[in-house]
C-alpha cells in the first residue's frame, strides 16, 4: 500500500495523501491558533511522531496522533531561530535558521528537553535529513554537505553539491540516494554516494520555484512549488 504523506501550508493547515500524493485530506485546519505564519520545517521521528517547527517563533510542534492534534513541546530557544530539523530512533536535532550560524541542538526525549547549543562546523543550515542508514546529513547556504554518523562528530562530503546559493530543501530515499532542492533555480540534484559527488537531475520546472521535497518507500520522489496553489510533483 501507498505511504501516508503529510504536509503543513503557510497557513498552518496540515494534509495528507494515501494514494501517492494524488488527493490529499485536511487533517487539522490549524496546528497552531492565532499565529499561522512561520511554518519552516515538518518531519517525522522513527516512532511516527510528527514535528513541525516554527522559525522565528522558535518553538517546536509535536502530533503523536498522525496530525489530528498537535502540542507544543517546547519554546526554550530564545535566542535562536530555527530552520531546519531531522530525527532518528534515538534523537530529534533541530538546526538554526539564518544568520545564527552552523548551530544544532538535539533532544533524546521526544523534544521536552534539548541539549545546550553545538556546532557541525559549516554554515547556517538550510536543510537536514536523515539517510537510510540513520547517517545525518545537513546542506548548508553556502551548499557544503555534511554528515554525521553519531550527532557529534561532523565531516565535510562535499564543499559545493553544485549551487552555492539558492539551496531549499534535501531528502533522501529509502535506497541511500540524496536529493538537494534548489528553489529558483528549480533543480532537483542527487548524490548516489552519501554525499560525495552530485547530479542534476531535473531542471524542467519551468514556472514554479521549488520548496520542498519527500521520498515515498517505493521509490517515488515528490517535490512541492513554494507558490503554486497546492500543485505536487512525483517521479
Amino acid at each position: 500500500s501507498a505511504d501516508a504523506i503529510y504536509s503543513v501550508d503557510a497557513k498552518a493547515n496540515t494534509y495528507y495523501s494515501l494514494n501517492n500524493g494524488t488527493n490529499w485530506v485536511l487533517k487539522n485546519l490549524s496546528y497552531i491558533v492565532g499565529s499561522p505564519g512561520d511554518t519552516q520545517d515538518i518531519f517525522v521521528d522513527a516512532a511516527g511522531s510528527l514535528y513541525i517547527i516554527k522559525s522565528e517563533a522558535r518553538k517546536i510542534f509535536r502530533s503523536d496522533d498522525k496530525g489530528f492534534s498537535w502540542n507544543m513541546i517546547n519554546s526554550t530557544f530564545s535566542n535562536k531561530d530555527l530552520f531546519t530539523g531531522t530525527a532518528d530512533a534515538n534523537n530529534i536535532y533541530v538546526f538554526a535558521g539564518t544568520g545564527e550560524g552552523a548551530v544544532y541542538f538535539n533532544s533524546s526525549d521526544m523534544g521536552v528537553s534539548w541539549s545546550s547549543a553545538k556546532v557541525y562546523g559549516g554554515s547556517t543550515a538550510r536543510a537536514a535529513v536523515m539517510n537510510s542508514s540513520s547517517a545525518i546529513y545537513v546542506v548548508d547556504k553556502n551548499g557544503a554537505v555534511y554528515v554525521s554518523a553519531d550527532g557529534i562528530t561532523w565531516v565535510l562530503k562535499n564543499s559545493s553539491y553544485g549551487r552555492t546559493t539558492d539551496t531549499q530543501d534535501m531528502f533522501s530515499d529509502n535506497i541511500g540516494n540524496l536529493y538537494i532542492i534548489s528553489n529558483s533555480n528549480r533543480e532537483v540534484w542527487r548524490s548516489n554516494n552519501s554525499g560525495v559527488t552530485w547530479t542534476k537531475v531535473n531542471n524542467s520546472f519551468a514556472s514554479n520555484d521549488l520548496f520542498t521535497g519527500v521520498a515515498d518507500s517505493q521509490k517515488n520522489l515528490y517535490v512541492i512549488p513554494g507558490q503554486s496553489l497546492g500543485a505536487v510533483f512525483r517521479s
